[in-house]
């Protein structure tokens, strides 16, 4: 099961091997929402990223709990991509069909979707039919998928030194016109194929609030992102692999209107 462990004077939830956490956050007839989180990755029984972690989880089709999925969900204890589930944030599913296709692996990666330096892990889908296709943001609701980008991909401090800190900032803002309403604009910070907005040795809550509330101008923005059911109301995280482990230094929620 998943502990609290202490960093640098620093506490963090480390998840146990494909254990999932859900927090509920109430922001009643928000109209700006920003979601973040200060993530990294570890090996199982290792306090920081000691390579070698990469790793291959082949099957056809993979199951949800065969992929990542690091943002908002509802407030079930059910993986996202099935049934009653609606969630937004990062994830190697496939892409806007065929959830299932495609191997999850865990690669040494730079600040992209290259190996030009090994600075960071990445968290893919390969599919040997079109092995161009990277999926990397979604929107989904039941076992489909509302919106999907191959951008912004997530990257975990391999090298902590070259990466400039042992953890990485990934947020996201929705904005929509009325607070009842289940249409969203959605911002994700972007440059080039980097959805990263900040890595750093001190992943405190106060930093995370600093953030949220400055925001950042590098994003891709995408509009009408509609879901048919309530929209996602908790924070949510869940890792796949089993050589290595999921850490949550802060999280959190910034009701900017």
């Amino acid at each position: 099961m998943a502990f609290i462990s202490d960093k640098s004077g620093k506490q963090m939830c480390v998840l146990a091997v494909r254990e999932a956490v859900v927090q509920p956050f109430s922001a009643p007839g928000w109209l700006d929402l920003r979601v973040g989180m200060f993530v990294s990755i570890t090996k199982t029984s290792f306090d920081d990223p000691t390579p070698p972690m990469a790793e291959t989880i082949t099957g056809d089709p993979l199951a949800s709990n065969q992929r990542h999925w690091i943002g908002i969900k509802d407030r079930s204890g059910v993986l996202p991509g099935q049934a009653h589930t609606r969630f937004i944030g990062w994830s190697n599913i496939f892409g806007l069909t065929r959830f299932g296709q495609g191997e999850s692996r865990l690669v040494s990666s730079d600040k992209g979707v290259g190996t030009t330096n090994t600075n960071f892990w990445r968290s893919r889908n390969y599919y040997s039919i079109n092995t161009a296709n990277e999926p990397a943001f979604h929107a989904t609701e039941d076992d489909a998928a509302r919106f999907t980008s191959q951008n912004p991909h997530a990257h975990f401090p391999q090298n902590v030194v070259n990466a400039g800190g042992y953890a990485v900032l990934l947020a996201f803002r929705l904005k929509r016109q009325l607070g009842t309403s289940q249409v969203l604009v959605m911002e994700v910070p972007l440059v080039t194929k980097s959805g990263d907005m900040l890595y750093t040795n001190s992943p405190t809550a106060a930093a995370l609030d600093a953030q949220l509330r400055a925001w950042t101008p590098n994003v891709e923005t995408f509009s009408n992102v509609s879901f048919t059911n309530p929209l996602p109301d908790a924070l949510f995280c869940f890792w796949p692999y089993t050589g290595s482990q999921l850490r949550i230094h802060s999280w959190g929620i910034f009701q900017a209107a």
